[in-house]
């Protein structure tokens, strides 16, 4: 993934998946020119083999990223000092989330750098900047339930134009959150492709 903050177009943040030490997530504040590679608090960059980055709205000097070594969740991280340090804000609660590798994707909304997203096969939300978890969809829940998505989560994206919506792109289409991200209507009807894997709007 690639994020700039809303206040520094000449800072960048870069994720990537490469041999050996190169994995992870670096840095730029010279709009490219140089880089730097974010270590402190984060697993050693040869276990990170997929890492979703996102940026806070309403504080672009914190950050969220879920890191997978290809199949589990080695965490979530959360920098408040623009990536210098990084803490793990997750607990036993993703020991059963699976193929990070695949699908892997975090989001914060924009009402609070506390409320934050992130998604694999289910959602997972915090509201509380990661103090306590809960998964809030099911994929395997009937299809309707307020808790249903379909599995394989790769886009999230919160608007700026409505704090509580949050748009979900998987591989059975598109789910949308009104109410941020505790209930999921699917919004796949006329829809003739699956499989989304990235989403953007003009804000």
């Amino acid at each position: 993934t690639i994020s700039i903050p809303p206040t520094d177009s000449n800072t960048i943040y870069a994720t990537f998946s490469a041999q050996g030490t190169k994995s992870g997530i670096w840095r730029t504040h010279d709009g490219g020119q140089t880089w730097v590679q974010l270590r402190n608090g984060l697993p050693d960059p040869a276990r990170m083999r997929r890492s979703s980055l996102t940026i806070a709205p309403s504080n672009p000097a914190t950050l969220y990223a879920l890191i997978g070594d290809g199949s589990a969740v080695l965490g979530v991280f959360r920098s408040d000092d623009g990536g210098d340090n990084w803490r793990n804000i997750t607990t036993a609660h993703f020991a059963k989330e699976r193929q990070m590798g695949y699908n892997n994707t975090i989001a914060v909304l924009p009402s609070s750098a506390d409320h934050v997203i992130c998604g694999g096969v289910d959602l997972h939300l915090p509201t509380n900047g990661g103090a306590t978890w809960r998964q809030v969809t099911r994929w395997n829940a009937k299809r309707g339930a307020a808790n249903y998505a379909h599995a394989a989560h790769h886009a999230l994206l919160c608007p700026l134009a409505a704090p509580d919506r949050i748009y979900d792109m998987n591989d059975g289409g598109m789910d949308v959150s009104e109410d941020g991200g505790r209930t999921w209507p699917n919004r796949g009807n006329g829809l003739a492709v699956t499989l989304f894997y990235a989403l953007e709007m003009a804000q």
